[in-house]
């Protein structure tokens, strides 16, 4: 098919739908795919691809001077074929590599590699690890011991997320593997060698497990792991997060706890080097070593553990998190706060933060070439000359927004600037130029191509929600001119340039965003525009570079970073102080209940209005469409109901109880503080979806952990007018 689309005259090539419309088609084919609840059978996929031929056929008429015109819309009806049978694939894909049932509860003998840096928790890691080879352990119990252990008996399983802890004493007699299997040759299809040179590795991996010395895993490292897996089943609640749909879009096919570990020097097969990405994986392992050596420099140097306070243990997951993208080590307290606060955009790796280190990279090496021509060193002075100034520019400044997207986690707002940016400079080169409009719709048709679970998570839409937004305010505007807004009044042409810029910004993303940020999180933060205002330039100009430059000076210079970690910690002190401030003023963040379908449509319509260019007429009668989503009352029972609904929370219990406008919780669920309380993850937020704040009676059974452990999350974030109990 490629030959013969090369072989198409150029006229043809032309006349196939253009990339703006496949964007836009990819774009409609995922939200559709997601949003549907309902996906199609395998069996559609043959008849979809059937339409990639006829496609090109149709496009080689296309050429033609008898072309009908009907054939556009032929073109288009089978370009959205295409598409849909690629996403399509995709889904199943991901669908299908996930453990078979029968499998679950059974000891796995797993061969692979850490494709992630480990998070962290009480218990331990907890691990991403990609699969070369998958064997069932426990075949001697059923009488197999005589027979060859079968390498691909997880199916098409290929990755799994491990909790990996130390080994407890009823594990320690299976510590290492049994010498009469060998050196497990059937098991990774690597022959004997690779199992005997990997026998001194597993001597001393025992001599250090009976030392007492815990072996972490790190990003790159190999293992042979025994295992008990089960399917990515996750608690489904209204308006929680849905974590099973998190597997899927990682590709995380089972769950697991590690019982028995060997760690390999040699990747075992060819495919165990091939099995993940080479460069995302060497990224991971960059991630982990600069997080190690921060960590060690704040508890060296900054904060010895003698005097260790765990307030700033918890601003350094801050640091973590903006320099590192270990979104894990911010604390859910921290997370709250932002969230209330409407800043916690800010403490994710975001746009905006690649975008000002690729404009610093780029300014760095403008002055460097300005400086060598304009040095008498005739070499030196005639160095640029063999490149553009400008290729080389643009150059540095995408491969130093890809470096940090990369080195932050790759999430997708960062995956949406360096996409955009390396379409902006590709066509600056080019000299074609393009509008913003078009970039955007290719980045994001790179983003689904890549990952087409993206358009299930609420960065994908926020991320270019705001892109659309600012983009929309600012068409046709005139920087000369005085910015008027609505509901706010008039900047005056005297304020600087970038200061106005920056407010219509700030405008136009508050405004644009505010329906889906209801949507998503049932929340509004009505003291938002003023956090915002500064913190938006507190951490993206001072905190951020401040943090990652901490990060990686840490493996350099312990001196110099731990300069830079004081005054970063100082900063981070006082901004979440400064939030705290904020956040105890009266209805500083609403709950709202989450709209309905037209009600968003009609809301989002509403803010576009509202923030609309000049010249677009009735742009105040925005303020109307957002009223039905803004005032929206809480979904209660009426007088004469009773609606009791039994959340699911895994172990444990949590029950809310509702008559009229009382409401009693019967039992908190689990917890081990507020940040991992079932209230936190489970109630809280299907209270918010209702647009519910308060409880009235909270009622614990027993004092079991399982029942009683949220109790202090729901005294404190519900305020219940009751409390009973069977204890003291």
């Amino acid at each position: 098919l490629p030959a013969y689309a090369a072989s198409m005259p150029g006229s043809a090539l032309k006349s196939l739908p253009s990339a703006r419309l496949l964007a836009v088609m990819l774009l409609a084919v995922a939200s559709a795919l997601h949003f549907n609840g309902r996906l199609p059978g395998r069996e559609w996929l043959v008849p979809m691809l059937a339409a990639l031929p006829l496609l090109l056929v149709a496009g080689a008429w296309a050429g033609r001077r008898d072309m009908p015109r009907s054939l556009l819309v032929v073109r288009v009806g089978l370009a959205l074929l295409v598409v849909c049978a690629m996403l399509h694939w995709r889904v199943h894909d991901a669908l299908a590599s996930r453990l078979p049932p029968a499998l679950e509860g059974r000891e796995l003998e797993l061969v692979g590699v850490v494709d992630a840096m480990p998070q962290r928790f009480d218990f331990g890691d907890r691990v991403r690890f990609s699969l070369s080879s998958c064997r069932i352990a426990d075949h001697a119990k059923d009488g197999e011991r005589g027979r060859a252990p079968e390498a691909d008996a997880c199916g098409r399983l290929t990755r799994v997320q491990l909790d990996w802890g130390p080994l407890r004493e009823k594990d320690r007699v299976r510590r290492t593997f049994a010498n009469d299997e060998g050196g497990h040759a059937a098991a990774d299809g690597a022959g004997d060698s690779a199992g005997s040179a990997a026998q001194g590795d597993e001597d001393d991996d025992a001599g250090a497990e009976a030392a007492g010395e815990a072996i972490w895993p790190q990003p790159g490292q190999y293992w042979r792991l025994t295992v008990r897996l089960k399917r990515p089943v996750a608690p489904a609640n209204p308006g929680g997060f849905d974590l099973e749909l998190r597997y899927l879009q990682q590709r995380v096919g089972a769950l697991g706890r590690v019982y028995a570990r060997q760690l390999l020097r040699t990747p075992p097969t060819v495919w165990a080097r091939l099995n993940g990405s080479p460069v995302l994986i060497g990224f991971e392992s960059l991630r982990n070593r600069l997080r190690d050596r921060l960590e060690a420099v704040y508890a060296d140097r900054v904060d010895p553990p003698r005097a260790g306070r765990a307030a700033r243990w918890a601003q350094l997951g801050v640091v973590a998190g903006l320099a590192l993208g270990d979104q894990a080590a911010i604390s859910g307290s921290l997370w709250g706060l932002f969230s209330r606060t409407g800043v916690s955009h800010l403490m994710a790796i975001s746009g905006m933060h690649v975008t000002m280190l690729a404009l610093a990279a780029a300014w760095v090496v403008s002055w460097i070439l300005k400086a060598i021509m304009q040095s008498r060193i005739p070499v030196l002075s005639r160095l640029p000359g063999r490149q553009p100034r400008q290729r080389l520019v643009l150059l540095v400044a995408v491969l130093a927004a890809f470096g940090y997207a990369l080195l932050s986690g790759w999430g997708i707002p960062s995956q949406r600037t360096c996409w955009m940016l390396t379409a902006a400079a590709l066509m600056s080169l080019s000299g074609r130029g393009r509008g913003v409009l078009d970039i955007t719709l290719l980045s994001a048709a790179v983003i689904i191509l890549m990952d087409p679970w993206a358009v299930s998570t609420a960065g994908f839409w926020l991320s270019f929600g705001a892109v659309a937004a600012i983009l929309w305010c600012a068409h046709g505007q005139d920087t000369q001119r005085p910015i008027r807004l609505s509901l706010i009044g008039v900047c005056s042409s005297r304020v600087p340039t970038a200061v106005r810029e920056g407010v219509t910004s700030q405008w136009s993303a508050t405004i644009g965003l505010a329906p889906l940020v209801i949507a998503l999180f049932s929340t509004l933060s009505l003291i938002g525009p003023v956090a915002n205002a500064v913190a938006i330039p507190w951490v993206s100009f001072v905190i951020t570079p401040i943090a990652v430059a901490a990060a990686l000076l840490a493996p350099l210079s312990e001196p110099l970073a731990t300069v830079l970690l004081q005054i970063n910690l100082w900063m981070i002190e006082h901004l979440i102080a400064m939030l705290s401030l904020l956040d105890r003023l009266p209805a500083a963040s609403v709950a709202i209940p989450r709209p309905g379908r037209w009600t968003l449509v009609a809301a989002c319509v509403g803010a576009a209005m509202m923030i609309a260019p000049s010249g677009v007429p009735m742009r105040p009668a925005g303020t109307l469409c957002l009223l039905p989503m803004l005032f929206a009352p809480p979904q209660l029972p009426a007088d004469d109901e009773l609606w009791i609904t039994v959340l699911d929370i895994g172990q444990g219990s949590s029950v809310l109880v509702e008559a009229g406008r009382e409401r009693l919780l019967f039992d908190a669920g689990s917890g081990s503080g507020p940040d991992r309380s079932a209230v936190s993850r489970f109630l809280l937020p299907y209270l918010r979806s209702r647009g519910i704040e308060t409880i009235d009676t909270l009622v614990v059974s027993h004092l079991d952990v399982e029942h009683a452990g949220g109790a202090a999350a729901v005294l404190q974030a519900l305020r219940p007018a009751r409390l009973v109990t069977s204890f003291d």
